[in-house]
């Protein structure tokens, strides 16, 4: 007994009947959205310092993870790696429980460095690829917009964080907004 392949509206209708079912769920993460996006935008340090310790908890879980992989794991393989990478992350989660602040800066600040290399790279891509690849140009102002964000960020890498955070939280409200109204509209459809 074979089945007959669904065509692509009966896939699409399908799929929106779904949606349409799941239209509570849909909002409740939009809501969740905008509730981020606020207290982010509101209180921008807070929501750094939080970052910082869901990072120092992932770090944490991701160092005993590893030495346990090491000291679990089977055969005659070298596993160095995982004891070093084990460490470095009990490390790196140690840190940024002990000094959230200074996590929150470091960060920041690899975030500006980061920037500032990869313009750099851009403009001497544009450079390098100019009589091989058409408007390779473009790179160049990419490259000056990035470097100039990484020497602002570094210039005033607490500001930076705080604005950061409020880009963030920007982005979850239009996003959570954007949510809601689709829920809303997969709502009229499932009834």
């Amino acid at each position: 007994m074979s089945e007959t392949p669904p065509t692509q509206g009966n896939l699409y209708s399908a799929i929106q009947a779904d949606l349409s079912a799941a239209w509570n769920i849909v909002l409740l993460r939009s809501v969740l959205a905008i509730i981020f996006g606020g207290i982010a935008v509101v209180w921008p340090m807070v929501s750094l310092i939080a970052f910082v310790f869901l990072y120092a908890f992932y770090a944490l879980m991701d160092g005993i993870l590893s030495l346990y992989a090491a000291i679990r794991g089977g055969g005659t393989r070298s596993r160095w790696w995982l004891v070093f990478g084990g460490i470095a992350g009990l490390v790196a989660g140690g840190i940024a429980i002990a000094m959230p602040g200074l996590t929150a800066l470091v960060f920041v600040m690899l975030v500006g460095a980061a920037a500032i290399v990869r313009g750099a790279f851009d403009m001497i891509g544009a450079f390098v690829l100019r009589k091989t690849v058409k408007h390779s140009w473009i790179l160049v102002p990419a490259g000056i917009v990035s470097v100039l964000f990484g020497i602002l960020v570094l210039a005033a890498p607490a500001q930076a964080s705080i604005t950061l955070t409020w880009v963030i939280g920007a982005w979850a409200i239009v996003l959570g907004i954007a949510g809601v109204i689709w829920s809303l509209q997969l709502r009229k459809h499932a009834q």
